[in-house]
């Protein structure tokens, strides 16, 4: 369970608030405003026009000025022509840059604001100096920053003697020399108000031609406490695990009141991953039902039903073939992310080259570990897996695998016995004697969920690899469940251009349309024949019929000769 309190919650103002509770709460964006009184401005003239309280001095070319938002390489730069551009102009180009604030004239109180359009406690810069900008080309000119009263001037030659105990106008500028170090200042009252510090809350320090945001105009980052633990900041109302650590966290704190708390309880959903293995053994499970469907002799008394391909032989066996590859190897493959090798440690290094050394040594890696974790009698058989081991074995590979024997109190070299977590750790297996899925302990696969949700996700989605696989000593394959079944049913369909195999279908397709030629061909054979039997029977019926004219020709002639005989 978690409980967060709530420190600052940042809410935006409205631009024409005239209001100091926002700011006063310190809740508000961070913003840069006039320092002093500009006059009535008129912001559909031109700048030259605007009524501003004083002239424009230092232009390019008498009309062209140039300030930056921001400093160094990340600056916006701003340029504006007095002639040409008005105030609104100028504005908009301020708001339609990428310095992500947001500028407005506010004419209640008469001034510039220049607001951060992000939340949290983000200062803003702007600046027209010729020289302040550590980056060269970052040079400004003019002075409309100045007249806008969002920058000091570029120049300021009024001196403060120290001691001198003047009175002062709010907003004045001086140049202010103590103990040979030079200064600048601007009041932030009137009066008889002291030499300038930085502690007097009465000046603030300035930079000639720079207008920088004070403390009491940047806002406040919102901050929570979860479990009472360490404040933890946002510059947003939103925290994620960016913020507090938790991972897949998210929360927003914009409808909490100020002070407030709220409570919940963190707990992993297994529903989206329950509901997709389910799925997957429907499907599954209908694709074999189809296969059988197509193989199938089906015999019912008198009546005998074939499928459609149940004289194929290769199609006969492609629903075992199927269950094959969605049951999976049963031998583990020490490399896969569904092999658990039992170990009960795993340490990082060893630095030993023999077992004599590190069993003789009490400050070797593995017998450290042993004091640390106080093995003893107990723990007879105790295996540890280390990452990087110096210790070779017969093969000239890493070790590896060290078992702890409890009767000399020594290490000794191991072999981990691996298992593979596989279908039936999610309570998934094949029925006798059919080739379909079923689900034979649903209480598995969500305790798999909860406990082992890394395991479920490798076991079906681990891309194809080859790597060295220690229990056969071996380079093997490894994959996973939906990779495989993807692999073998592309295969049947299509082959595998590399060994020239078309696929069980795709060969099956080809000999069904080879018989068609053949049948193509002997019928062309029959009609070739007909059409010859045709012509010899036609040409065998004209002969006869001329020797039918001719016998009864015969046969007219010698009744003729009959009957004048007579």
């Amino acid at each position: 369970d978690f409980r967060v309190s709530l420190g600052n919650a940042p809410v935006l103002g409205s631009p024409t608030d005239t209001s100091n509770f926002l700011s006063a709460l310190k809740l508000d964006n961070p913003n840069l405003q006039s320092s002093q009184a500009l006059g009535s401005i008129d912001m559909s003239n031109t700048l030259d026009s605007a009524n501003f309280g004083n002239s424009f001095t230092g232009l390019n070319a008498g009309k062209l000025g140039t300030f930056f938002i921001g400093e160094g390489e990340g600056v916006v730069r701003i340029d504006y022509d007095i002639t040409v551009d008005t105030v609104s102009t100028l504005v908009q180009k301020v708001n339609s840059s990428d310095a992500n604030v947001y500028m407005f004239y506010d004419p209640v109180s008469d001034r510039f604001v220049i607001r951060n359009k992000s939340t949290g406690a983000t200062g803003i810069t702007v600046h027209e100096s010729e020289n302040w900008d550590a980056v060269s080309s970052n040079k400004g000119a003019g002075n409309v920053l100045e007249l806008m009263g969002l920058a000091s001037p570029k120049v300021i030659s009024n001196t403060y003697v120290a001691g001198s105990g003047v009175s002062i106008s709010q907003g004045d500028y001086f140049k202010f020399i103590s103990s040979g170090n030079t200064s600048y200042w601007q009041a932030l009252e009137k009066g008889v108000i002291g030499d300038p510090t930085l502690t007097s809350g009465k000046w603030r320090q300035v930079i000639q031609g720079v207008g920088r945001s004070i403390n009491s105009e940047v806002g406040g980052n919102s901050s929570i406490r979860v479990n009472n633990g360490e404040i933890i900041y946002s510059k947003g109302s939103t925290f994620s695990a960016d913020e507090h650590g938790y991972k897949g966290i998210n929360f927003d704190i914009s409808s909490v009141s100020l002070g407030g708390k709220f409570d919940f309880t963190v707990a992993k959903d297994t529903g989206a991953a329950k509901t997709a293995i389910d799925k997957f053994v429907v499907e599954f499970n209908d694709a074999q039902d189809y296969i059988n469907s197509l193989v199938s002799v089906t015999n019912d008394g008198e009546n005998v039903t074939a499928g459609r391909f149940s004289n194929n032989t290769e199609l006969s066996r492609l629903g075992s073939q199927l269950r094959k590859v969605a049951f999976g190897d049963s031998t583990p493959h020490s490399a896969s992310e569904v092999t658990q090798d039992n170990s009960d440690f795993i340490l990082n290094e060893q630095t030993r080259a023999t077992l004599v050394s590190i069993n003789s040594d009490p400050g070797s890696e593995l017998m450290t570990l042993k004091a640390e974790l106080s093995l003893g009698a107990s723990n007879n058989g105790y295996l540890v897996k280390v990452l990087n081991d110096n210790l070779l074995d017969s093969s000239g590979n890493p070790q590896t695998y060290y078992k702890y024997n409890s009767t000399t109190g020594f290490w000794e070299e191991a072999e981990p016995a691996f298992s593979s977590f596989r279908l039936s750790d999610i309570g998934l297996d094949f029925g006798v004697g059919s080739d379909n899925l079923k689900t034979s302990n649903s209480a598995l696969l969500i305790q798999a969920l909860e406990e082992r949700p890394e395991m479920v996700q490798s076991l079906f989605d681990q891309d194809k690899v080859t790597r060295f696989d220690v229990v056969t000593n071996s380079n093997r394959e490894l994959k996973g469940v939906s990779q495989a079944i993807d692999e073998f049913v592309t295969a049947f369909l299509e082959g595998n251009l590399t060994s020239n195999y078309k696929g069980t279908y795709n060969t099956h397709i080809d000999s069904i349309k080879s018989q068609n030629k053949r049948l193509d061909k002997r019928i062309e054979d029959l009609e070739r024949y007909l059409e010859q039997r045709e012509e010899t029977l036609s040409q065998g019926f004209m002969r006869m019929e001329e020797m039918q004219s001719k016998l009864n020709t015969q046969l007219q002639t010698l009744q003729s000769s009959f009957k004048s005989n007579k």
